[in-house]
């Protein structure tokens, strides 16, 4: 949640995506996973993530509001599906 998701893809190249998702799925967050997925299809047709970002981030900016206005508790998401 630091950051955003341009600066997260463009840190990583996305390199734990696949890891993402599944945690983002296992622990429920639908919304976080809805968004994360529209934003590297953002990328689609870039090279990498930084030349995306350097084309739309406005458009990343969009989903980092969203994101930020509907996100939930990851945390507290996290913690009930590996504490219970």
């Amino acid at each position: 949640m630091n950051g955003g998701f341009g600066q997260y893809l463009t840190n990583t190249d996305g390199l734990h995506l696949r890891e993402t998702f599944a945690c983002l799925e296992r622990i429920g967050a639908i919304k976080t996973h809805a968004l994360l997925t529209a934003a590297v299809e953002l990328a689609s047709g870039f090279d990498t993530y930084v030349a995306a970002w350097d084309e739309k981030s406005d458009r990343y900016s969009c989903l980092d509001r969203e994101f930020y206005e509907a996100a939930g508790d990851l945390a507290g998401l996290t913690a009930d599906a590996f504490l219970l």
